[in-house]
């Protein structure tokens, strides 16, 4: 897993609702709306994924949804950190 608990890390702008984001996580439409703006994570769950503070710790998060806070570096396309 590439964050841990306490880490900030913005939501992708890049999501697309209803497609999978690793494995039977899905990301839901309710979900987009929290695309680009920064979060916490409040907790990391066992099946790689995260639990953030900016939707009460509702949706389950992964490394492909997330990024650093820090400014990513863009490669064909793709944003990496």
């Amino acid at each position: 897993m590439k964050f841990k608990q306490g880490d900030e890390v913005r939501i992708r702008k890049n999501l697309k609702a209803e497609s999978y984001a690793i494995d039977d996580i899905i990301i839901n439409s309710d979900m987009i709306k929290f695309s680009g703006k920064s979060a916490n994570i409040e907790s990391v769950g066992e099946e790689e994924y995260y639990y953030l503070d900016i939707d009460n710790q509702t949706w389950h998060w992964t490394d492909r949804m997330l990024e650093n806070k820090e400014k990513p570096v863009i490669v064909n396309g793709e944003a990496y950190v």
